[in-house]
């Protein structure tokens, strides 16, 4: 309307003064899952994606951390067992995935594993090398969303995807050790 006026289409601004109704709605407030409901949709997929979400939940990571991680970030043999997060996947600007920067650019952290999550990653490690991607759609290949966005969106009840952070918060008790 400001521009309007600068234009000389109109000789006021009869927006201001006006109260601007509050953006949030019931319907927007944060929802996750339970322990059970989790179990409950884990217990439904095949192994691959199982594990994968076990691993979205127990760590918080968000997707593109989590497929961006290689056997070099993970270190079983400490205690506890722990994850670095330092990378994630990006888009240039031709629409093309390359590996990055956490989404906070400063983002480098280390996640302390659940023992049980450590069961998973020990074959996921040991057939790859230090620098391949340890969760993948196809041998050698990026990894993308079976559920990861349908789940993260409706986990969270807006348009991002944190549900799975929101659901870790909820079903267990990891912790993140930072600087590192």
């Amino acid at each position: 309307m400001e521009t309007a006026i600068t234009l000389k289409y109109r000789p006021d601004n009869p927006c201001r003064r006006v109260q601007v109704p509050s953006g949030e709605k019931p319907e927007d407030e944060a929802r996750f899952l339970t322990q059970s409901e989790f179990g409950l949709l884990r217990d439904s997929m095949a192994d691959p994606c199982r594990v994968f979400s076990e691993f979205l939940v127990m760590t918080g990571m968000r997707f593109g951390e989590a497929t961006a991680v290689t056997g070099a970030d993970v270190e079983l043999l400490a205690k506890p067992a722990t994850v670095r997060v330092n990378k994630a996947w990006k888009r240039d600007g031709s629409n093309s995935f390359y590996v990055g920067v956490t989404k906070t650019g400063a983002g480098k952290w280390t996640i302390a594993v659940n023992p049980g999550m450590v069961d998973h990653l020990v074959p996921l490690v040991a057939s790859r090398t230090g620098d391949e991607l340890l969760f993948v759609s196809s041998p050698g290949g990026r990894s993308t969303p079976p559920f990861g966005a349908t789940i993260g969106y409706r986990l969270s009840g807006r348009r991002r995807r944190r549900g799975w952070q929101r659901t870790r918060a909820s079903t267990t008790c990891g912790t993140r050790m930072r600087p590192g």
